[in-house]
């Protein structure tokens, strides 16, 4: 089901407050954080929309006036995703590694699998990417499962992963559902092409 966003607009109160900033700075200063709010939060849905709409990331980039990466960079800004690269490598010691998954329940031909923590970085990516392969791309499993609900961040190495186990999944005739996302994450998502729900 299609989630229908609250308009978002400025109020004509809001913008006195920015036109006065000579009388009342402190006033308009409080005004231009209210602003860069909103503005982030249209920003933001101008992105998933563009994206799923067919625009590139380029596309985005150069109506911005901005580079791709740093359109990628506004976009974790803005929502809750962490900077590319910042999970450490994996280490057989860590013993809260920054990300993790485990098989939440096998069903014959149904697997769910559950992921945590940051879904970035390309050692995280491609050991998740390798476990499934390895475990359920040829096996019987026909619909696999992936669930996001204790996924608190994800980069362009994450995004691509997805994008390619989405790939593989279906020139094998299985189903990979993206399940527990909700808000901005679940909105990039879609927009990226991926199926994913609440």
């Amino acid at each position: 089901m299609e989630r229908q966003d609250e308009p978002l607009d400025l109020p004509r109160s809001l913008i006195r407050k920015l036109e006065r900033y000579r009388e009342f700075p402190l006033e308009s200063l409080e005004a231009v954080a209210e602003v860069r709010k909103v503005l982030g939060q249209i920003e933001f849905r101008a992105i998933v929309e563009a994206r799923q709409r067919g625009a590139t990331w380029d596309d985005i980039a150069e109506a911005l006036s901005i580079s791709r990466q740093s359109v990628l960079y506004r976009l974790r800004a803005l929502s809750t995703l962490p900077r590319r690269g910042a999970t450490k490598t994996p280490e057989k010691s860590d013993a809260n590694p920054p990300f993790d998954f485990h098989v939440e329940d096998r069903d014959g031909e149904h697997v769910i699998v559950g992921l945590r923590g940051n879904l970035a970085g390309h050692a995280w990516t491609n050991m998740l990417r390798r476990f499934l392969e390895a475990r359920y791309i040829d096996d019987g499993v026909v619909r696999i499962h992936l669930d996001l609900s204790e996924v608190t961040g994800l980069d362009e190495e994450g995004l691509a992963t997805l994008r390619v186990l989405q790939r593989e999944s279906e020139e094998r005739h299985k189903e990979l559902l993206l399940e527990g996302t909700k808000g901005e994450l679940q909105d990039l998502l879609i927009s990226e092409g991926l199926r994913a729900s609440g």
